[in-house]
């Protein structure tokens, strides 16, 4: 979709980050090994497995065969398998976070599934106690873990994770654990939740549209237990026989390039460095997020609420970000406001809304 040069998006993480000249190159002789216009296995060029293994091993700390990972087009497919797979194998509701992606409700809806929230501390984390009441009063089929969160870049700490480990093995039900903005964080560690447990009861659902910034090609990868292989294979066949193998072929051109994911890391660290000092020149009250590609803005200050700033912002500075509420009942006084564009729009964006903010704060 072409975009109106004076608008500023700030409403999406789509990050924006060139790739090297020399994996264009690498990428023209890929394709050149491999007839692209034929369907390829449905899991996944073995290929792009095996490289994925060893990066799932290197960066995440988990040991997984090949025959585990699913690669699927984009990392919200890969929920939305992930979401049947555990609906196909157990009873009980689906568990998301207080403030949480908005795709979760839709995917688990489509699905004729009952999903219950569980709240967060101040801190945006799970607040454990309530979490246990829950699911001691409920059947639950699975919860979703959200580490970096998306929208306010919580990261979900060992305990934390261990802690609900446990009562998953407890009442038996399974973990989905989205990492979609694992390369970003800039306060302690990222922590996947299948380093600390078997795969047997996780699903660990990954992006290349994040990690690698190639959103725009669509490509995502879910690690699986073993006993839903099978499963996984048979739905994926029927849904889209496979994930395009062009786009397969550049997600293992690039994981090759080991040092990439962390040009984007420092890329991005600068960027949110540059916005925040903006932010709080302007005496904005937000949230630096721990990990991710956003922050997390109050606006009650102005007056406003989350939606009606985000109408103000549209109209009068043509800055658009999400409304909180967007994310749940709990972000009405707030905004989000993505900062993976281009520097010079990412910049001016900040600029601008932090001088609108100011003029409705008086």
């Amino acid at each position: 979709m072409l975009k109106k040069p004076n608008y500023i998006y700030f409403d999406r993480s789509d990050p924006y980050y060139q790739l090297p000249k020399k994996v264009m190159e690498l990428l023209s002789q890929e394709i050149k090994n491999h007839n692209i216009s034929q369907y390829s296995l449905t899991m996944g060029i073995p290929q792009l497995q095996e490289e994925l293994v060893r990066k799932l091993k290197n960066f995440n700390n988990i040991y997984v065969d090949p025959s585990q990972i699913l690669v699927t087009a984009s990392s919200s497919l890969g929920l939305l398998l992930s979401f049947m797979l555990c609906a196909m194998d157990k009873k009980g509701v689906i568990l998301i976070p207080s403030l949480y992606y908005p795709p979760y409700k839709r995917l688990i809806a489509s699905l004729n599934r009952e999903y219950l929230f569980y709240s967060l501390d101040r801190n945006f984390l799970p607040d454990m106690p309530t979490l246990k009441k829950i699911i001691k009063k409920n059947k639950v089929s699975c919860l979703i873990i959200n580490s970096p969160s998306n929208p306010t870049g919580a990261t979900f700490p060992k305990n934390i994770i261990n802690q609900i480990i446990k009562l998953s093995q407890e009442h038996n039900f399974y973990l989905i654990s989205d990492e979609a903005y694992e390369n970003y964080v800039y306060q302690g560690e990222h922590i996947s939740t299948a380093s600390l447990v078997s795969s047997d009861n996780t699903l660990s659902v990954f992006s290349f549209s994040k990690t690698f910034a190639l959103s725009g090609w669509r490509l995502g990868y879910v690690v699986l237990p073993k006993t839903m292989i099978s499963d996984a294979e048979k739905l994926y066949r029927g849904i889209m026989i496979n994930t395009s193998l062009f786009s397969q072929l550049v997600g293992l051109t690039i994981l090759k390039q080991h040092k990439f994911p962390n040009l984007l890391f420092r890329h991005f660290a600068k960027q949110k460095q540059k916005i925040e000092r903006i932010l709080k020149q302007y005496n904005i009250k937000f949230i630096s997020p721990n990990g991710g590609l956003s922050f997390w803005i109050d606006v009650s200050k102005t007056g406003l609420s989350g939606q009606a700033f985000y109408e103000y912002s549209l109209k009068h500075i043509k800055v658009i970000v999400q409304p909180g509420i967007a994310f749940g009942k709990e972000g009405k006084n707030y905004i989000r406001m993505s900062f993976s564009g281009s520097t010079t729009m990412a910049l001016e964006g900040a600029l601008r809304l932090a001088k609108l903010y100011k003029l409705l704060s008086k």
